[in-house]
């Protein structure tokens, strides 16, 4: 889902391929330290999923467990 959506860089499966993936991660890690614009554009499509009262709600969570 995040790679169709252009979320991130995807690195691969580690279950199918650790090392694979470890030598995709440190390639992303490298294209967003080089590319600004790149992190900017998928900085924004993230914060986009986020509506920040994820707090909130771990929070009424806690104390419907605590009154149980």
């Amino acid at each position: 889902m995040w790679k169709k959506k252009d979320y991130m860089l995807y690195a691969g499966n580690a279950c199918e391929n650790i090392e694979n993936c470890i030598e995709n991660c440190v390639g992303n890690i490298e294209k967003y330290c080089m590319d600004f614009e790149l992190r900017k554009k998928l900085s924004k499509r993230m914060q986009s999923l986020i509506d920040g009262l994820g707090a909130g709600r771990i929070a009424e969570y806690i104390e419907q467990m605590h009154t149980e």
